[in-house]
């Protein structure tokens, strides 16, 4: 569990020092105190919710998919492509609603592995509650980044904002639901399109 972490933390790392000029920036600097505040309200506000519905299916649909990529659980006999195993982590029937697209699931399985299992920082609730408060915290520096390059950087600033505290997208944002998984999906392909245009 541990070697995992250390290598997220590794990529991460090796990720921000590749792109020194940007965290230099008045641009980098705002979107890296955006991304801890985001987080920050995100996981104060995933201990303050109650348990719903979602949480039972995709957290066990998440834990279910990390089992399969780290070879543990029912999958450590056979190969992890044999067609027994295929089905048992990614065509789950009840309580696994596998009838959603799995990048969502499968964000909310590695929060939790990582943040419960790996590095025991809280429960396990909590930790699968962030893989998705991760990638609404994308969504909105996503916007944040787009916005202060085509408007201005006072924009940037405004429009993360007003989507942070839009109210369905802040429940959404903090419990393990699809909706904003959906939304970040799609505006980082629009996202990549831009920014392809661009460079």
């Amino acid at each position: 569990g541990y070697v995992g972490g250390l290598v997220l933390a590794l990529l991460a790392a090796v990720g921000l020092f590749r792109l020194p000029r940007v965290w230099r920036s008045n641009k980098g600097r705002v979107g890296l105190a955006l991304a801890v505040v985001t987080i920050g309200i995100h996981a104060l506000a995933a201990q303050g919710t109650g348990f719903t519905d979602d949480d039972d299916f995709y957290i066990r649909a998440g834990r279910l998919y990390v089992d399969w990529f780290l070879g543990k659980g029912a999958f450590t006999a056979g190969s992890k492509l044999d067609r027994a195993n295929l089905d048992r982590a990614w065509n789950c029937r009840y309580p696994c609603n596998p009838e959603h697209p799995p990048v969502a699931k499968a964000a909310i399985g590695v929060a939790r592995w990582f943040f419960a299992d790996a590095t025991r920082l809280t429960s396990e609730l909590i930790a699968a509650r962030l893989g998705i408060a991760l990638l609404a915290t994308l969504l909105i520096l996503l916007v944040f980044a787009i916005t202060w390059d085509e408007v201005s950087p006072t924009a940037g600033v405004a429009a993360a904002i007003a989507l942070l505290t839009m109210p369905r997208f802040f429940f959404d944002s903090h419990v393990p639901t699809l909706d904003v998984a959906t939304a970040a999906t799609y505006f980082l392909t629009a996202f990549a399109f831009w920014y392809g245009l661009r460079s």
